[in-house]
């Protein structure tokens, strides 16, 4: 996945300053390829990311019999939902509306809103999900809740930075291409879980042959 992370980016950069006129430039023309465009490509590729995390947390919290992996699928449909439907960002429109205040700084104040109010819910289900998981799971919990961070540090603080510096061209670039990233490893942490899973089942069904 971090290949086809490097793949966006590269399309993105090519897209951004190739010659229009030269056959790279021509061959990446679509702003569909900027990491930037809602609705492009690489933002469906995160969807899809999303969804596959989602789907092997919950094939492995059927196998493990743990509410942990099903309380994280539970907060990356939460996440996925935000990115399609653009929550937080029609939250601070809806706030602008509301306020009868076209400022940037009243849409970003509504959209610190939406990310507190999903930020309660989220730690709160973690922190059921911890209470209810005991050893391992309880540790890589801890992993997660890390990487979650590391998500929220792209999509919060650098997405602030960028409406804010709107004229630093590369923020764009280090928002999405950095949530790219983090999902990758997400993905990876989960499907070397939901293996280690399988492995353990397979074990135990060995045993109780034996």
């Amino acid at each position: 996945m971090l290949l086809l992370d490097a793949g966006f980016v590269a399309m993105h950069l090519t897209l951004r300053f190739a010659d229009s006129g030269s056959l790279l430039g021509s061959l990446v023309s679509s702003t569909l390829w900027s990491l930037e465009t809602e609705g492009g490509f690489a933002e469906r590729y995160g969807y899809a990311k999303s969804a596959l995390i989602t789907g092997v947390l919950l094939l492995t919290a059927m196998r493990a019999r743990v509410a942990m992996p099903a309380v994280l699928a539970g907060v990356f449909a939460l996440i996925l939902a935000d990115d399609a439907f653009q929550i937080h960002e029609r939250t601070g429109y809806l706030l602008q509306w509301y306020l009868q205040v076209d400022t940037t700084s009243v849409q970003q104040l509504g959209e610190l809103m939406a990310w507190a109010v999903l930020g309660v819910v989220v730690l709160g289900a973690l922190g059921i999900g911890m209470w209810r998981s005991q050893g391992e799971w309880r540790r890589l919990a801890v992993i997660y809740v890390a990487l979650i961070a590391a998500l929220c540090f792209f999509a919060i603080v650098v997405d602030g930075l960028h409406s804010s510096l709107k004229q630093v061209r590369a923020m764009g670039l280090i928002e999405d291409g950095g949530e790219l990233v983090v999902l990758s490893v997400i993905a990876a942490v989960t499907a070397a879980i939901l293996g280690r899973t399988r492995r353990v089942e397979q074990m135990e069904r060995q045993l109780n042959v034996a």
